[in-house]
């Protein structure tokens, strides 16, 4: 892997070891990757491969062991106010949704916005855009316990989209989604790198891999060469 320290990635994970007492062990083995601004990559790999835990790594929800993480050059492990980096720089769709109960759709979207720029009046226009954008305009007042699973992931979709990040986070984000409402959710994470935002989504959706353009295979919490055939994948 080359020198990044000097280059302008939206991501550099660099030589990441997240391990943990008792019988999980080494989950993560000395992990690198980047991602650059505009672009869309897939991690896959099998159940247990550590896919979850490096996306809540990059989100600062955990840390490494050992390593670096930084996005656009600068080392999470530096970052003083998390909450300000994680409204932001990050957006994150997280596997089991993750949405407050009784806080309705719309509400679930704009309350990642508080304690940002936006005004009021703003944070509401900017939800409701996405619900539309996402098929939910009609469910914008409904609670999350009343809606079905797929309708609870794209409320996160359009949730992690609400700021605008520059890098964005998503656990399995089509998974639960029919092939319409899955093109739909994909057309949004392509536009968004289109714009210049990033996107690092965990997937075993082969829709979603080959919207990509890159898709990375973890395996044993290291990247695994690509087999013979396949394009080398550079990291």
């Amino acid at each position: 892997m080359s020198d990044n320290h000097g280059a302008s990635h939206a991501l550099d994970v660099e030589d990441v070891v997240k391990s943990y007492p008792g019988r999980r062990g080494i989950v993560l083995d000395h992990l690198s990757f980047t991602v650059d601004d505009g672009e869309f990559v897939v991690l896959e790999g099998p159940s247990g491969s550590g896919k979850s835990t490096t996306v809540h790594l990059i989100a600062a929800l955990d840390r490494p062991s050992s390593g670096s993480i930084r996005v656009h050059g600068r080392e999470l492990s530096h970052r003083h106010r998390l909450d300000r980096f994680r409204r932001e720089q990050v957006g994150v769709v997280f596997q089991l949704h993750n949405l407050l109960p009784h806080l309705d759709a719309l509400q679930n979207v704009e309350i990642v916005s508080l304690g940002g720029k936006l005004h009021r009046k703003q944070r509401q226009a900017r939800a409701e855009e996405l619900l539309r954008e996402v098929g939910l305009e009609r469910q914008m007042h409904v609670y999350p316990p009343e809606l079905s699973g797929g309708e609870r992931q794209r409320i996160a979709v359009a949730r992690a989209l609400a700021n605008n990040p520059p890098l964005l986070l998503a656990d399995e984000p089509t998974g639960s989604l029919d092939d319409d409402t899955a093109r739909l959710v994909i057309g949004l994470l392509r536009a968004h790198c289109v714009a210049g935002g990033a996107v690092l989504a965990v997937s075993h959706d082969p829709r979603l891999t080959n919207a990509a353009d890159r898709v990375l295979n973890l395996v044993g919490g290291r990247i695994e060469p690509a087999r013979a055939g396949e394009e080398v994948v550079e990291s």
